[in-house]
């Protein structure tokens, strides 16, 4: 039954005519159109007389939304359940958990490559796992056998890789079925017991009937197996929820669902309506690209196919074709009867060539990614202020997709803690930058974090990433007098981190909120002479 499910949503996306849609996309932003080849140039027409060629401006301006919207890296706010000592301490860990695996695991880099997929396919997802494989050597088994910690698995998946009821408009799905590509011989290792029906496996790579996007791939030699991961969510109608791992006809495993939720999370700039699939604003801008590269291949021809000058001789001249230059053609004429009147195949209209700047024109209109952004800015734009302008306009355009980014980190840091939650029951290590930079390592468990409830996330302000604005908040905090040393202050410039000027004052505030607490509870509490007794 589930199998079905598969064949009838690949069988839908072809059928409506997204699979075409995703192929022309994915091979339009690869620099593959439809004769010719960004990086070479293809010979067309019945005797090569043709030259193809792809400009793939459609790869650049889909680059540009990217950089556009991922370029601040995302700053975490861990919200705990309550305002007491533990819970807002708890909180700063669960910050600092989340930098080491943005930073560390790359989780940072997964997320922005489910921007590109969103741009390039409609929408772009994460999934993830506990991969009891993963981690550290925690203890040993009875039989000796070595007992992971365990670890957060991360995947970045397109359309294909996860199947929906595409006519399920809300983002509410009870089910969803995820693919992956593993090697089977590392599939067979892990269950043995299915060794035969693995093996047997086949990896059809060109059939659309099987959702594969290997398009240029025609042969079977892969070692690679898809691997299908049901995740039903707990209903009324399965109070458990449900996991079942299949490949081929081995049922691999079979339980109940092990996460609180199905741990897979999208990230798209619009929904396409009627549908539970995305829409990106790069499908519009296809057959633009189309008719740009037509144009271009057109004028090239002409120049590359007509551009060899040819040289008329009279018939009786004394001269030599050997005199000639090679590569030059030769017409001989009779005097008396007239020569052969020029005809230069070689100039293209104006009209072809102003059209190729308009279509050039249409394309950045449609994705916003202006002149500016291209890094090509105008001669009327020459003020910073102009600038800036432009560019955040562009920004704006795609706040949809930034919105939805910000989520999708929101999602998947919630996620990390939940994780952590319930599976981290083994100690293990983060490393937090310190002062200056130094990593230092903290161990941590589940208790550790059990207070955490939920992730916000806001973009960085694009202030702390330039050398200008760094100055400018570094010399408002010297006048308010939070900076008191030059080491400080030079930190400040170089790394842009407001925690190291603030960490004091806020690892003081948790002390006295936990003295505070401590005086509630009847407990007594040792007075220092160099605390802040005012404060």
């Amino acid at each position: 039954e589930l199998t079905e499910k598969v064949t009838n949503y690949y069988r839908n996306l072809r059928d409506q005519g997204y699979m075409s849609r995703w192929r022309r996309s994915f091979f339009r932003y690869n620099g593959i159109g439809l004769d010719g080849r960004s990086d070479q140039m293809l010979e067309a027409g019945t005797q090569g007389e043709l030259s193809k060629i792809c400009v793939n401006h459609y790869g650049n301006l889909i680059k540009g939304v990217l950089t556009l919207v991922t370029s601040q890296r995302p700053a975490w706010d861990v919200r705990p359940i309550n305002t007491d000592y533990q819970s807002q301490a708890q909180a700063i860990l669960g910050e600092n958990i989340l930098d080491f695996y943005e930073r560390e695991k790359r989780v940072g880099r997964l997320l922005k490559e489910a921007v590109e997929k969103s741009l390039v396919w409609g929408e772009g997802f994460i999934t993830m796992e506990w991969d009891v494989t993963q981690g550290e050597i925690y203890e040993a088994s009875p039989d000796q056998e070595a007992i992971m910690s365990g670890d957060i698995k991360f995947s970045c998946k397109n359309p294909l890789d996860v199947i929906r009821d595409i006519f399920n408009t809300t983002r509410d799905h009870n089910w969803k079925i995820v693919r992956s590509f593993v090697n089977r011989y590392d599939l067979c290792a892990q269950y043995s017991e299915f060794e035969k029906e693995i093996k047997d496996v086949e990896f059809n790579t060109t059939d659309d009937e099987e959702g594969n996007y290997f398009w240029f791939k025609d042969d079977d030699t892969s070692d690679l197996v898809p691997v299908f991961e049901f995740y039903h969510k707990k209903t009324a109608a399965m109070p458990e929820g449900r996991y079942v791992k299949w490949c081929g006809d081995a049922k691999l495993l079979d339980s109940t669902l092990p996460y609180n939720d199905i741990p897979v999370y999208r990230v798209a700039d619009r929904n396409l309506e009627g549908t539970c699939l995305g829409y990106s604003s790069g499908f519009d801008l296809l057959a633009l690209q189309d008719a740009s590269d037509e144009l271009l291949s057109a004028v090239i021809s002409n120049n590359i196919a007509c551009a060899n000058q040819i040289m008329l001789i009279p018939k009786g001249a004394n001269i030599n074709h050997q005199q000639l230059g090679e590569g030059l053609s030769v017409i001989e004429y009779d005097t008396t009867e007239g020569r052969i009147e020029p005809v230069s195949l070689v100039n293209s209209s104006n009209e072809t060539y102003a059209l190729i700047d308009r279509l050039q024109s249409l394309m950045q209109m449609i994705s916003s990614i202006n002149e500016v952004v291209r890094g090509e800015p105008g001669a009327n734009l020459r003020s910073g202020n102009a600038l800036a302008l432009v560019a955040a306009q562009a920004l704006q355009f795609n706040s949809g997709l930034q919105g939805s980014y910000v989520q999708l980190q929101e999602d998947v840091g919630t996620a990390i803690i939940k994780f952590l939650q319930t599976f981290a029951q083994a100690p293990r290590y983060i490393a937090i930058v310190g002062k200056y930079n130094r990593s230092l390592m903290k161990e941590f468990r589940a208790d550790d974090i059990d207070r955490v409830s939920r992730v916000f996330c806001d973009i960085a302000n694009p202030l702390t990433k330039s050398t200008s604005g760094k100055l400018e908040i570094a010399d408002n905090l010297m006048q308010a007098g939070l900076i008191k040393n030059p080491e400080d202050y030079i930190t400040m410039i170089e790394t842009g981190n407001l925690e190291d000027l603030t960490e004091s004052s806020i690892h003081e505030n948790l002390l006295i909120r936990s003295e505070n607490e401590k005086l509630q509870n009847g407990e007594n509490v040792s007075a220092l002479m160099i605390d802040n007794h005012r404060l």
